[in-house]
């Protein structure tokens, strides 16, 4: 699935992953990846998938609401190993 980029999460913000491990999506693209459930609140994640990686590591893909905002991230792996490990291309 590919979700258009909105662009990067701030850095130096102590919520933040960073700009390698988190994007900023829009409401219609956070809404397609959480189905069936419900957008997270202000302030709150929905995990919407878990996956292994070659090694064996488990990595999580989350929908975080900051401020408003939709971010797609994961804390322990990249935007590029996205594709690999849960389907979800990021198109900048």
């Amino acid at each position: 699935m590919k979700i258009k980029s909105l662009g990067t999460a701030p850095t130096g913000n102590h919520w933040s992953y960073g700009p390698d491990f988190m994007r900023r999506i829009g409401k219609e693209d956070a809404k397609k990846l959480c189905s069936p459930y419900d957008l997270p609140k202000t302030g709150y994640q929905t995990r919407i998938e878990a996956s292994r990686d070659y090694f064996g590591w488990l990595h999580f893909l989350e929908i975080q609401n900051i401020s408003g905002n939709f971010y797609l991230a994961c804390c322990s792996a990249s935007v590029l190993e996205w594709p690999d490990l849960f389907g979800v291309e990021i198109v900048e």
